[in-house]
Formats: structure tokens, C-alpha cells, sequence
């Protein structure tokens, strides 16, 4: 396995990592709750899994999209290596 040229600044600026780190947290969230009690969340749980599973969705969704930002990122890092 080899990590792509521009790691960190995918890690940083990419939707995809930002969307599923908002599905770790809700994710963490519903399992939390189901230790404390079902009711903690306030949310009915049918919203709260089509949330998360929208959620999701927009990751993948948003992997596969061009990302103007990162895009930019890897002309500079090739400019540089030059």
C-alpha cells in the first residue's frame, strides 16, 4: 500500500474525510446513547440512521467529485519537485 502524493492535504481539505468524520461522530453518538438510554438523542432513531446514512452517501459522493482545491495542490507539489 502506498499513500497518494498529496495525503495531507486530501486528509485536510477533502469533503469525503470531512463527511465521514461527521459518520464517526454520529456514528459514536448512537452508541453512546444506547449505553445511557434511547431517549438522550432526542431524535427519532429512523432520522437519525437516514441522517447518518446520508451522510455517508455524500462521502462517496464527494470522493469521486472534482475538488478545485486539490487539484491545485498537486500541480504546486509537481511545480516543486521540478
Amino acid at each position: 500500500m502506498k499513500l497518494i502524493e498529496n495525503w495531507r492535504k486530501v486528509l485536510t481539505s477533502a469533503w469525503s474525510v470531512w463527511l465521514m468524520g461527521g459518520v464517526v461522530v454520529l456514528s459514536g453518538l448512537e452508541t453512546a446513547a444506547a449505553f445511557v438510554s434511547p431517549e438522550s438523542l432526542d431524535v427519532s432513531p429512523a432520522l437519525y440512521s437516514a441522517g447518518t446514512g446520508l451522510l455517508a452517501a455524500a462521502a462517496i459522493l464527494a470522493r469521486v467529485l472534482f475538488q478545485q482545491s486539490l487539484a491545485a495542490g498537486t500541480a504546486d507539489d509537481d511545480a516543486d519537485s521540478q
